[in-house]
């Protein structure tokens, strides 16, 4: 139990920060709201303005669950299956709001994901960073947990654990150190080291290249994903 409020406490503490890139290399708020609308609603949150939140999603549903990590040079990137995911996982952060639910809080900083990471000997886990300011507190149910054998599974959302199991994982598991900077490639990336993820899964695992120039307003196939804005 001790345990467990040592994590939460600590996944509370992790906001997100980067060196903000030049405008011209990331979407403006106007192509966001308008390719988003599509998919879901724009809100209005007291605390962080307008926000975002997808139709239809199950009752178990979380952020970076529908998708799969791939390696990239600017380390563990999420590929999501959702058609809006290439904002929504890139840009801004996750905020789970007592009467709404889940919603997207925008952001003009690129990363390969924003997320906070939980490694075990069986289990590898990650949830959505929380906003810089966020009043609520962590909780696990916010946690996507998978078998850390499966971590380069196609399809995260098929070897999901149900989030009711997620308070007795992440006993089991340890907060991995966060890496603010996380566009410096000079420093250790965040996430499950590299050799340990080879070990366990036994698989080879390909850097995926990332274009220099531009961004995609769709979430990129396994063939386009070096066409996808850093």
């Amino acid at each position: 139990m001790r345990k467990f409020f040592i994590v939460a406490f600590l996944g509370f503490c992790i906001v997100l920060t980067a060196s903000r890139k030049s405008e011209a290399d990331v979407p403006d708020y106007h192509t966001i709201f308008h390719s988003l609308s599509a998919y879901g609603n724009w809100l209005n949150l007291p605390a962080y303005g307008e926000v975002w939140q997808p139709k239809q999603q199950g009752a178990d549903w979380r952020p970076y669950k529908m998708g799969r990590w791939r390696w990239s040079e600017y380390g563990w990137m999420w590929v999501s299956d959702e058609p809006w995911g290439w904002a929504t996982y890139h840009y801004g952060t996750w905020y789970h709001d007592l009467y709404y639910g889940w919603v997207w809080v925008p952001g003009l900083v690129w990363g390969p994901s924003w997320v906070s990471w939980f490694e075990g000997r069986r289990y590898i886990g990650w949830a959505p960073l929380l906003p810089e300011g966020a009043n609520r507190t962590f909780d696990p149910s916010f946690c996507v947990f998978i078998p850390f054998r499966q971590f380069l599974d196609s399809d995260v959302a098929r070897i999901t654990y149900p989030s009711i199991q997620n308070k007795k994982i992440i006993n089991e598991t340890t907060l991995l150190p966060s890496n603010n900077d996380v566009l410096n490639l000079d420093n250790s990336y965040a996430g499950p080291n590299l050799v340990l993820v080879r070990r366990i899964t036994r698989r080879r695992i390909s850097k995926v290249l990332l274009a220099s120039h531009g961004f995609i307003t769709e979430t990129p196939t396994e063939e386009s994903l070096q066409a996808f804005r850093r």
